[in-house]
Parts: structure tokens; C-alpha cells; sequence
């Protein structure tokens, strides 16, 4: 399929009361339990035609647990006539996108499948712009939807609220031509584009005329959003309401001794394992229910015990297990869980929370929980270091030794910051020997840090591998190739700046079997935790895991 960029448009204010005096975005209205855009997003999501969501929309959309999953969100006041298309995409060259869908937030009756139907008759249409309609006889799946019929082709059709255009020069037309067919209901409202600096943009950069294909299709729900209290009473009726339980068998392991529990330093150490294990299980299993989600919890003693106990609940045929922890409580459920249809959910308890970072799962106990709640299951890929799984990376060379020479108690009291403050110490007496790699068992490497990512972060916002993605079958390993002071700092800056990729001594590349030689001893963790020494074998393991996110 196809790859698109989607541009949602989510800044329509709409009247709140019955005098029309308040009012407020149709974006947060609440529809069936969801708010209005996140039913849009959660089609976009589902689809893997869907490269890219950017929303332009206000600043108060950030509050909604669906923009986790939008890559961009413009705020219409920055908006400007010369940059509007360098704002939304900057990197326009990019060959992999192969076009841009526009529409409004409202679309909540699309699915998943809608879309795809659409995306491929697009990509079989010959067109640089696409807009799909319905007949106008088949508006009696509406029954109080009022809209203006055209005349094509010696037909009568009624506009979708969505089109497509093949590249980024025909997306000034797209906003025009959308907007036009769907004057009445003024989807550019409020978003800083109007069709006058449209207009204008195409006369000054002299922009060529695009062909159009109007493609009537057998979607009705493509011109269907509800814009009137008609409607939206309608829309309310038809949609599921997402708080259905959506798994029947739950168990929660939770490790009291993860790294947040709201206390910080000395007074950190006076609260019991017990008394942390009561202060959150009360508060999981009560959001939970919330979602109609009725879990049992239990108290894991070690990674090994938490191995086990994810592992038996496969057997028993629990539909989900959720880890409340931190990245090293992950990583053991998720041991005990790989290869299964049990899905794993996640409540980020952690000093560092790596892989609830990774797939945009919140920090705070209530929205991880919401997120469960919602049931959306995606397969993802897993790496493994001999019989050990990890989900976003594992070291060798120095990281791992600095991590195997970090106590827990270190980590309790100053977090992330313990690995900081131990690196300082060992960086100038390490010994940096050579590590020796083959890659797909035929290129041989050297360097003396390796970093092989199934995920793109490798610490709090630090990025290693920004192009990594744990869909894509591969592992990313990330040489350093110096050992000397200088560099070392160097790699410490640009890793916080999030790319390493102006380092002409920092190779990047991708593998699905990596050896690490005998040679040096060197070091091995996995997902932040100290596992052993070279030599060992990483593989990728496709679509291993099943999530809740």
C-alpha cells in the first residue's frame, strides 16, 4: 500500500448551548465516550497506508490522549501564507510519501477500511487530485443529513469531506478545491488558511494545474460529519461505545520497587515495598473498572518470578497482562509473555520508562490506564540477545559496564542520574578494548561502544536511532569507532542533540543477526539491565509481541 502524509483539520468552534453563546472546538466533543477527533485518529492509525498524522488545531487538542499517536500539531495562529507547506512538511522531498490526504476531524463514521478502500483507488486513479462522492440516492443512512448535491458528469453526487493529492505542489488546490465543495460547512475555519491566501500562493509561485478525479464510491460515511445537533445525536447512536471491557482475563504484575513512587531521596527509602505495593494497586485497579476492566494484581518478588508468573498466565488463558514498573519489570513480563496471544499493557512505574516512551504510553498511572482501557492491540518486533528478549535495545562496551556497576539504591535515590554520575567516574578508566561483530553473518565490524536498538530511544528524549521503528523487521546498531576523551564527549553531546548522524566515526546500520565476538569479555545489557558477557547473538524476532497502546 501506498504511504500518505494526513493533514487534519481540528480548529471548527461550535455553539455549546442552546442560545448559541458558548462554544467551543467540535474537536473535544465527546461522541460515544471518545472525543470526535480521537474517532478520526483511531481510523487513520488503524490503517498502514498512513505514514504521518500532522493536526492543525489550538493548543488545548495537547490534553487529549490521541495526540500521542500525531506526529506534528500546528497551532493556527503561527500559520503563514509563504511557509504554510514548509510548516506542515518540511521534508518535502522525501520520495517514500507517495501523497497527502486532507480532511476534517469531524469524519467520525470513517473506518479503517474505508480508508484503505479510498487510499486504493487513489493509488490506481491516474489523477494528481482525488475527491470521492456518493450519489444522492443514498443518503438514507442519514436521515437528517442535509447537504448541497453537484452536477458531474450528468449525475447527481454528493462531496466527501476528504481528498488526495499526489505531491505537495498540488496541496494548495486540495485545501481550495475541499473547502469549495463543502462551502456550506466551512472546514477552513478558524485554521489560519483561507482560500484568498490560497489562491494567492498558486498565481505566485506560478504552481501547475493539477487533473481531478471525482470517484464516486459506495462509502456513504465519507460525506457524513456532524456539524448539527441533528447529526451529532445521530453519530451518537451508531457509534460503539469504547468503554466496553475489551478483555475478560487481566492480571497486573507489579514491582514495588520501581523507581517512582513519588518520593525522592532519604524519604524514598522509608516507604515499604508494601506500602508502595497498596498506594498504587488501589489506584490501577480502581481505573480499571473504570474502563470496566476488572484485573487481579499480584506482587512480583524478582525478574525471574515475574518471568514466571507472566508465563503461567499464558497458560491459564488470561488475554492480558499488564506490567506496572519500570523497563526492567517490562522486560521480564514481556519474556514470560513473547511468541503468545496474550497482549501485554503497560503502567510505566520506572526511573526511565524507555518503552513506554517508545510507543507514547504516558507516565502518569491514570492515562497508562485509559490507554488499556481503549484496547488497541498492534504486533510488534522484539530483539533477542541468545535466549534473552529485549524491546528497545541492549548494549556492549561501556554502558553495560556502567549499569552493571550502578546499585539499585543508587537508581532509587537519584534516578537517571546514578548512570550520569557512575559514567563520570568509570569514563576515564574503562579500558575501552575493540569490539568485534559480524552483521548478517558475512560484514565484519569494529568499534569500541555498540548499541543495537530495536526502538529509536536510547534515554530519557535521547534519540539513537531516529529512524528506527519496531514494525520494521530489522535491528538498528549504532558503532562508535573512538575511544579517545574527546570524542567520548562528543558522542555525549550529539546523542543529546538526538542525531548522530553528521559523525563521520559513528556507523549506522541495519541487521537482523548480529555476533559479538569473544574478544574483550566485554560487557552485555538488555532493556537498561545487566545480563552477562560477550560473546552473545542478537536476532530481530518479527512481530513477537502483542501490546496494548
Amino acid at each position: 500500500m501506498i504511504k500518505i502524509e494526513t493533514i487534519v483539520l481540528a480548529c471548527k468552534r461550535i455553539s455549546t448551548d442552546q442560545t448559541g453563546s458558548g462554544n467551543e472546538y467540535s474537536a473535544m466533543q465527546i461522541v460515544a465516550g471518545k472525543p470526535v477527533l480521537e474517532w478520526t485518529i483511531d481510523a487513520l492509525c488503524g490503517s498502514g497506508g498512513i505514514d504521518a498524522i500532522t493536526v492543525i488545531g489550538p493548543d488545548e487538542l495537547d490534553e487529549l490522549l490521541c495526540m500521542r499517536y500525531v506526529d506534528k500539531r500546528l497551532t493556527p495562529a503561527t500559520i503563514t501564507a509563504e511557509r504554510i507547506f514548509q510548516q506542515l512538511f518540511p521534508q518535502q522531498n522525501d520520495k517514500a510519501v507517495q501523497g497527502y490526504l486532507l480532511l476534517p476531524c469531524e469524519t467520525v463514521l470513517l473506518t479503517t477500511a474505508i480508508i484503505n478502500r479510498i487510499l486504493l483507488q487513489f493509488e490506481q486513479s491516474r489523477e494528481d487530485l482525488f475527491f470521492p462522492f456518493i450519489s444522492d440516492t443514498r443518503t438514507d443512512h442519514f436521515p437528517h443529513l442535509k447537504r448541497e448535491v453537484v452536477s458531474l458528469k450528468g449525475k447527481k453526487l454528493i462531496p466527501g469531506y476528504l481528498g488526495l493529492s499526489r505531491c505537495i505542489e498540488y496541496l494548495p488546490e486540495l485545501f481550495k478545491q475541499l473547502d469549495e465543495l463543502n462551502s456550506q460547512d466551512g472546514l477552513l475555519d478558524n485554521s489560519g488558511i483561507t482560500r484568498p491566501m490560497l489562491t494567492a500562493m498558486i498565481e505566485q509561485h506560478n504552481l501547475p494545474t493539477p487533473s481531478i478525479c471525482y470517484y464516486e464510491c459506495n462509502d456513504p460515511e465519507v460525506v457524513f460529519a456532524p456539524f448539527t445537533t441533528e447529526d451529532l445525536r445521530y453519530a451518537k447512536t451508531v457509534l460503539r461505545h469504547p468503554k466496553a471491557a475489551a478483555f475478560t482475563r487481566v492480571k497486573v504484575i507489579m514491582n514495588p520497587g520501581s523507581g517512582k513512587n513519588g518520593k525522592k531521596g532519604k524519604d524514598r527509602n522509608k516507604i515499604s515495598k508494601e506500602g508502595i505495593y497498596n498506594q498504587y494497586s488501589e489506584r490501577i485497579l480502581s481505573t480499571l473498572h473504570q474502563s470496566r476492566i476488572d484485573a487481579e494484581v499480584i506482587q512480583s518478588s524478582s525478574p525471574t518470578d515475574a518471568t514466571e508468573i507472566a508465563r503461567q498466565c499464558v497458560k491459564e488463558g488470561y488475554d492480558l497482562v499488564i506490567a506496572a514498573g519500570g523497563d526492567g519489570t517490562i522486560n521480564s513480563v514481556v519474556n514470560g509473555l513473547a511468541g503468545s496471544q496474550t497482549a501485554l499493557g503497560i503502567i510505566p512505574l520506572g526511573t526511565i520508562n524507555l518503552f513506554a516512551m517508545e510507543l507514547k504510553i504516558p507516565s502518569d498511572i491514570e492515562s497508562a490506564c485509559q490507554i488499556i482501557g481503549h484496547g488497541r492491540i498492534q504486533s510488534i518486533d522484539l530483539g533477542k540477545v541468545n535466549d534473552r528478549y529485549f524491546t528497545s535495545l541492549c548494549g556492549i562496551g561501556f554502558d553495560a559496564y556502567v549499569i552493571s556497576k550502578t546499585e539499585s539504591s543508587l537508581k532509587k535515590q537519584f534516578g537517571s542520574g546514578a548512570y550520569i554520575l557512575n559514567g563520570i567516574r568509570d569514563l576515564l578508566r574503562y579500558p575501552f578494548h575493540s569490539i568485534r561483530l559480524c552483521v548478517d553473518q558475512k560484514i565484519h565490524k569494529s568499534g569500541y561502544i555498540v548499541i543495537v536498538g530495536n526502538g529509536k530511544y536510547y534515554g530519557s528524549s535521547i534519540l539513537i536511532a531516529p529512524g528506527a521503528s519496531i514494525h520494521d523487521g530489522v535491528l538498528d546498531v549504532v558503532i562508535f569507532q573512538k575511544r579517545d576523551a574527546l570524542s567520548l564527549l562528543r558522542y555525549i553531546w550529539e546523542l543529546h542533540k538526538g542525531d548522530l548522524t553528521a559523525l563521520p566515526d559513528v556507523e549506522h546500520i541495519q541487521a537482523k543477526h548480529i555476533s559479538i565476538e569473544h574478544h574483550g569479555h566485554h560487557k552485555v545489557h538488555v532493556d537498561g539491565e545487566y545480563y552477562g558477557k560477550a560473546p552473545v547473538e542478537i536476532s530481530i524476532v518479527p512481530s513477537a509481541l502483542k501490546v496494548v497502546c
